[in-house]
Parts: structure tokens; sequence; C-alpha cells
């Protein structure tokens, strides 16, 4: 709430109460008596809940310290903030179990989800893996036989050797 008492003459002249949903919220609220001033601000700020419908009801009345001839009470502004929990609802009535239950299931398809990518990623890693382990394992073709030795084709394999070099 937002109060300065700029209708004022002289301090201490201004007593009013203030009731927030039909409780007294401050007795006797003098502004001067607070700032030392007339026309200076001055804020206070309440927590409260909301009746069932969502209403908060604000009110201001005269004091019983105020003189018949000054009775009188002022409010500048008014904010209204709602306010959440600690698990981000604005919601009240919406208990906190509750919220971290819906929050679990949601993470569960997130794990599913994020299993499934991972095993899909390992999978792809293995087949290339293998490819290329066969690649570097296999020479390419040739002519020659791969088990034999270097004095075999000297003297035995000799005539192949020419068939395919010469045609």
């Amino acid at each position: 709430m937002h109060f300065c008492d700029i209708a004022s003459l002289a301090l201490n002249e201004l007593y009013f109460n203030v009731y927030i949903n039909g409780h007294l919220a401050t007795e006797n609220l003098d502004l001067s008596d607070i700032t030392r001033m007339l026309a200076s601000p001055y804020y206070a700020d309440f927590v409260v809940n909301a009746n069932e419908l969502g209403v908060i009801s604000v009110s201001i009345a005269p004091s019983n310290l105020s003189s018949p001839e000054r009775m009188n009470a002022i409010l500048n502004g008014l904010e209204i903030m709602k306010m959440n929990n600690s698990m981000g609802s604005f919601n009240g009535k919406i208990s906190v179990a509750s919220i971290l239950r819906s929050r679990a299931r949601g993470n569960n398809g997130v794990g599913v989800c994020s299993l499934a990518i991972i095993s899909l990623l390992v999978a792809a890693f293995v087949v290339m893996h293998r490819r290329n382990a066969v690649a570097q394992d296999s020479v390419g073709w040739s002519p020659l036989p791969l088990d034999a030795s270097e004095g075999n084709l000297k003297y035995k394999n000799q005539s192949a050797l020419r068939k395919f070099l010469f045609f």
C-alpha cells in the first residue's frame, strides 16, 4: 500500500486504520509520525490469502484517535501482486506433492527418449567401427596369392605372373 499525507496542514492530525479482508491490519496509522514530515511517501506491505472466490478486501477508516473535526483517512495507491509458491505455482490450492508427481511423469518421457537416442548413437558407432575394421583388414584385389611366400612366387607361379602382366 502507498500512503502520502498531502491533505494535512500540520503533523499528527491524520489517524486512520487499515483493514484487509475485514481484519485490522494497522491501527492508528499516523503517517507524519512515521515519516517525520508531511507529503512524504510511506509504503506498507501485507501478505494475505484471497478468500474462496479469489477476492481481497481492502478498506480504510478514521481512527478513534482522530479529532471529530479532522476525521479522515487516505490511501494513495494499492498494488496487488500474486505470489507463487516454491514450486512455481500461482494457485495456492494445488499441493506441492501433486506438482512433484506431475513433473516426475514428464521426466520419465524425457528419460525414455534420451535412452532411445543414446542407444541409436551407440549402435551407429558400433556399425561404423566394424566397417572401418573390415576396411583396414581387407587388401584390395591382387593377382598374387595372399598366402604365397616370396620364394614360391619366383619359381612356381612365374608363368601365371607372365600371363597376367603381358596378356
